[in-house]
């Protein structure tokens, strides 16, 4: 992509948002523009021989499968895990319940426990509530969950996208724990944004309920610093990265019936404050890419060596809180 095609989509993407938003929306447009010049991430798989963990690390996936019918797909690329993982997964129907379970009845890496929960809350109300006594027992978590987009065909790719960039092989899961595990300080790894999207990110409609929950948190939220969160909320974690929020004890109840919504929720608020939880906790976060999904590369870091993560932690991290615990 060249950069005159860039700066014009950018201009393309401030007066669609002028002309939908007024100047309110107009300004969070030029700080998402702004914020993609400073997005970097790290390009996986690492080119660099990897050790095995030794041991192996204490994990779990979350999954939240609303839409059955992708069990198969989010089945094969779990496989990618090369190390023991069991699997926690919940839907909102006892015929659902038992087709995810028969997906998964070859799953020889560890346990399956397939849950039912209220269809409320999207994907974020499951993970957090049905699944609040798992995460005590593991030291890092994988979320995913049947995402489909069905309201926008530019989307369409977006679940498939984060999968590939996340458990896309057994050598990028691998290339995320070396991250891990040199870097203690870090405690979420993420997709680097889907491209239809990056322009399009904001607080939308969710701020008023995003402050609330963050003041609960002990932290305050401000629109006008800097603002990022993992988009479609799938994520490798540190399950202590998510301490802050899980200690909320949020119940299904407080998430609204679900009638289709595509913003304004307590789910759609939680999306955009997982990054801030992280920081809460004290760690930091980072975004990690396969260069072949993306059209702009120039902010994608080749990792060859240890010290290109080292170097990058110095001069690539961004932190979106003053308040720190261990500041």
């Amino acid at each position: 992509m060249t950069r005159t095609k860039s700066v014009a989509g950018a201009l393309r993407n401030l007066a669609a948002v002028a002309k939908r938003e007024g100047l309110s929306g107009l300004a969070q447009a030029i700080r998402a523009i702004r914020a993609a010049r400073s997005d970097y991430s790290l390009s996986v798989p690492f080119a660099y021989r990897l050790a095995a963990p030794a041991p192996d690390p204490s994990v779990c996936v979350v999954c939240h499968a609303f839409h059955d019918e992708m069990t198969p797909l989010l089945s094969r690329y779990l496989r990618n895990i090369p190390f023991p993982c069991p699997i926690f997964v919940s839907t909102d129907t006892a015929a659902k319940q038992s087709l995810i379970e028969r997906n998964f009845s070859g799953w020889q890496n560890g346990p399956v426990d397939v849950r039912l929960a209220p269809n409320r809350g999207r994907d974020i109300a499951p993970k957090l509530v049905t699944f609040a006594d798992v995460y005590s027992r593991f030291q890092y978590v994988l979320h995913v969950h049947s995402k489909r987009s069905a309201h926008a065909p530019k989307l369409h790719g977006w679940s498939e996208f984060l999968l590939e960039n996340l458990i896309g092989s057994p050598e990028i899961v691998r290339s995320i724990f070396e991250i891990f595990s040199r870097c203690p300080h870090v405690g979420l790894v993420s997709s680097q944004h889907y491209e239809p999207l990056r322009l399009g990110l904001g607080w939308g409609g969710n701020f008023e309920l995003a402050e609330d929950l963050a003041a609960r948190m002990g932290v305050i939220l401000s629109r006008h610093r800097a603002f990022d969160f993992p988009s479609g909320s799938m994520f490798w974690a540190r399950t202590a990265a998510l301490k802050p929020l899980l200690d909320l004890r949020l119940s299904t109840d407080e998430f609204p019936p679900e009638r289709g919504q595509l913003d304004g929720t307590l789910a759609h608020a939680i999306e955009r404050l997982y990054y801030i939880v992280c920081e809460r906790a004290g760690f930091d976060w980072v975004k990690v890419a396969r260069p072949e999904l993306f059209k702009e590369t120039r902010r994608i870091t080749p990792v060859d060596s240890p010290d290109a993560i080292e170097v990058f932690m110095k001069t690539r991290l961004v932190r979106l809180i003053k308040s720190r615990p261990d500041a």
